[in-house]
């Protein structure tokens, strides 16, 4: 059994994050901080935060950028488990790619955010999944959840949507899912990444609380206030291609 976390609370708002500074009370650090021309903040941050005091934003400018946080050791397995709260303070100007596992350069799955407001997922080269009826809320934090098992005859993805007033609720607002497919290979995924994971200009993210695990879905990184209604869940029925 294997997982991974970070909070980013170890860190100083305003400091760029790196492979050096980002464990510690943090967590685990990450093994890679991606940026590039494009990147206008890879920073510890207190503007927003989940928990605590700090979160990590990702930013680009006028020129396109990809700024992102990764793991690509710790955890190895066919089936993995992946979690990380999101805030934005609105919905893409372009198609932003926010959370992904992968077989070394192998993608097998993806969550992303769409320009209509919706949440969606891809696998493998680039299949759309299933994206949500519901909105990703803005200027609040949400919660996203990913399970993915690599295979190319029996791969699946499940993603569990938590968009309420209560991002650390166990109610799940929504659930997209395929199952029976090619995830696109059948190693074991050996690396996450959060953040902007597309080629964009002028967007932030900022995103906190961190997790990859081996064992089972992760569940909120705290205790949750809201009551717990009846969860409303939805399975995509129609798989399509899709620019990845």
């Amino acid at each position: 059994m294997a997982s991974r976390s970070n909070t980013s609370e170890g860190g100083t708002s305003g400091t760029t994050i790196t492979t050096g500074n980002s464990g510690g009370s943090s967590g685990d650090a990450w093994d890679v901080v991606n940026t590039d021309a494009g990147t206008t903040a890879c920073a510890f941050d207190n503007a927003h935060a989940a928990h605590g005091t700090l979160s990590a934003h990702m930013a680009t400018g006028g020129t396109s950028g990809s700024p992102y946080l990764s793991w690509t050791s710790g955890v190895s397995a066919t089936t993995l488990y992946c979690r990380a709260y999101f805030y934005v303070t609105a919905a893409p100007a372009a198609t932003t790619n926010i959370m992904r596992m992968m077989v070394g350069s192998t993608i097998i799955a993806t969550v992303r955010l769409n320009t209509t407001g919706k949440l969606a997922f891809l696998y493998s080269s680039g299949t759309t999944g299933g994206t949500s009826s519901n909105s990703f809320p803005t200027n609040q934090w949400f919660r996203v959840e990913m399970k993915a098992v690599a295979s190319t005859t029996v791969g699946s993805v499940d993603v569990r949507c938590y968009f309420g007033a209560d991002p650390d609720s166990t109610t799940i607002t929504e659930t997209l899912s395929v199952s029976s497919v090619n995830t696109g290979s059948n190693s074991a995924m050996d690396r996450l990444r959060a953040g902007i994971i597309s080629s964009v200009t002028s967007t932030d993210v900022w995103e906190d609380d961190i997790a990859w695990s081996d064992v089972d879905w992760i569940g909120p990184a705290a205790s949750s206030t809201a009551a717990t209604p009846v969860p409303l869940v939805s399975s995509a029925a129609v798989v399509q291609a899709s620019t990845w």
